[in-house]
């Protein structure tokens, strides 16, 4: 080739080198210049989902705090949505603890991460918990590592940054989505076409750049979605899990037995968006049903059937679509969630759930249930322990009889607006009972108590009731008895007892352990006045021979 020639050549392709050289300079300094920009929205973007993780970690982490009793009776108002008022998961506590913990020092990983502005309350309520800490919490001592005051403030500022990071989030997203939209500058037909006179090859390298900037950006939007998926699903856990602490606040508040079962059947049809619930507690071999949501019709099954038997046996939840279920009645086919309520470590009973077996239940719905389960089961013991006490508060220790306050109460009822029609109060007295203590001593004496107690109750009609007056006097209410069926059922126990051969009765006065007794009715009574009259009726018979009955008149 001629050397004038080679030099136009040159001179004509130099220049076409050089600003494809600087070309692809520029869009190499383009591509890494907007990959730090969406590195740098894609932080932004996913601030949410670490900010939402930490203030889900540190509620849960104060939640089990209070529920071992490590907290101080006194606490800032802040951390009042996050206490309960009675329920504990006992051994459960400190692994609640520990999860929440494990999650809340991640989450502050991220943030530190995220260059997120922290107070150092904040940090030190989010750092992960010494061992020793953890033990102190487990039995009830607040953990050095951070204060009360620490998680006040934490969850302030926490629930401040969550409030303003949808904002920030949003306009992140809408940065990135900008980015994509928006072409390159070698993209343009004006640009393109300059540099297509120049070389084509600058074209070429333009489109593989173009296409590996798309791809770069494509990613980056799976990313932010995943991330945004992320955020809320962190958010309706989140939910669900205030729903489960308010649903257990709820339940345990109550002290009857029954009220409380059937409140954490309604609680957990609403949870888990389910028509029927029913709850079981365990006696021997036997499920007895003592709450339920949706109209069900129960009755006491075998502990060893069904998703019920499964639960109670493995202490873990059951679920599965079967074609019948004996604990839920008249429901087939049926998805059916059984999870167990666990009291210490006792497994005391069950709650199990019936849905359409078009929406059958899952992993997440049973440890949601669970976890009621685990508030339910503390409260359901609780009101059985209250019911305990209040019938051993009502019951008299010797005979087993109602005592002097259940009938006081019991009595006020009776002659309540509304109750049956006439009254009936039947007074009685053991003739001569001190003789017989005189002579025996008092533990024979208790026995012909215990005896003669028995006596009445086995000779009243079955809707009276009967109760130890004090010393050797009993008492027995007879609703909607008039003076004549009254006097009837009182001479059936006068006679009843003089039948009767009790030890050493062969000594007393008259020859046998012999009752007394004194009868009122009235069809408007007034309690007070209606025992005053039994008791002048039950003196007349005292005076008058003993063993017989009178008649209030």
């Amino acid at each position: 080739m001629d050397l004038s020639v080679r030099r136009i050549a040159v001179a004509c392709i130099l220049p076409v080198v050089l600003v494809t050289l600087l070309a692809t300079a520029w869009a190499g300094w383009y591509v890494g210049a907007e990959r730090g920009t969406v590195a740098a929205l894609g932080g932004q973007a996913t601030l949410q989902a670490s900010t939402t993780e930490a203030l889900s970690a540190l509620s849960a982490e104060i939640y089990a705090l209070d529920t071992l009793g490590a907290l101080p009776d006194e606490v800032p108002e802040e951390l009042d949505p996050y206490l309960t008022d009675s329920m504990s998961l006992g051994a459960g506590g400190r692994t609640l603890l520990e999860t929440a913990d494990r999650r809340g020092a991640a989450a502050l990983e991220r943030l530190a991460d995220a260059d997120a502005p922290m107070r150092d309350s904040t940090r030190r309520a989010l750092t992960r918990m010494a061992e020793e800490d953890l033990a102190r919490a487990a039995i009830g001592r607040m953990p050095d590592g951070a204060s009360v005051a620490d998680y006040a403030d934490a969850v302030t500022e926490l629930q401040a940054s969550f409030a303003s990071a949808p904002a920030s989030t949003q306009a992140a997203v809408d940065a990135l989505v900008r980015l994509g939209e928006s072409p390159p500058p070698w993209r343009r037909p004006g640009f393109v076409g300059a540099l297509a006179v120049l070389w084509v090859a600058t074209i070429a390298a333009a489109v593989v750049i173009g296409r590996s900037v798309a791809r770069r950006l494509r990613r980056a939007g799976e990313r932010l979605a995943a991330e945004r998926e992320h955020i809320e699903e962190l958010s309706r856990r989140n939910s669900r899990l205030l729903e489960i602490v308010d649903a257990s606040r709820r339940v345990a508040s109550g002290t009857d037995m029954e009220s409380v079962a059937d409140a954490v059947a309604t609680e957990a049809a609403s949870l888990l968006a389910a028509p029927a619930v029913a709850v079981y507690l365990l006696d021997g071999a036997v499920a007895t049903p003592v709450g339920s949501a949706g109209g069900l019709t129960l009755e006491p099954t075998g502990a060893a059937g069904g998703m019920l038997g499964r639960a109670l046996d493995t202490g873990a939840p059951a679920l599965g679509v079967v074609s019948s279920d004996p604990a839920l009645p008249g429901m087939s086919p049926v998805a059916v969630l059984a999870a167990p309520l666990i009291a210490g470590r006792r497994i005391t009973g069950a709650i199990v759930v019936g849905r359409d077996p078009g929406r059958p239940l899952d992993d997440q719905d049973a440890m949601e249930l669970r976890l009621l389960g685990l508030a339910a089961a503390t409260a359901i013991e609780g009101a059985r322990a209250h019911r305990s006490a209040t019938a051993l508060a009502l019951t008299d220790a010797l005979t087993g009889l109602g005592n002097r306050r259940r009938l006081d109460d019991d009595l006020a009822r009776a002659c309540a607006p509304g109750a049956p029609r006439p009254v009936g109060l039947v007074m009685i007295d053991v003739d001569h009972f001190k003789n017989y203590n005189d002579a025996h001593g008092h533990p024979a004496g208790d026995e012909v108590l215990r005896g003669v107690a028995a006596l009445v109750a086995a000779n009243v009609r079955e809707q009276d009731v009967v109760y130890r007056f004090g010393g050797e006097e009993l008492c027995a209410i007879l609703p909607g008895a008039g003076p004549a069926e009254a006097s009837g059922v009182a001479e059936r126990v006068r006679a009843a007892v003089a039948a009767h051969d009790f030890p050493g009765g062969a000594a007393q006065p008259a020859g046998r352990i012999t009752v007394s007794a004194g009868v009122a009715c009235e069809d408007g009574p007034e309690g007070a006045r209606l025992m005053a009259a039994a008791d002048a009726a039950l003196y007349r018979a005292k005076r008058e021979g003993r063993d017989r009955v009178v008649t209030a008149t």
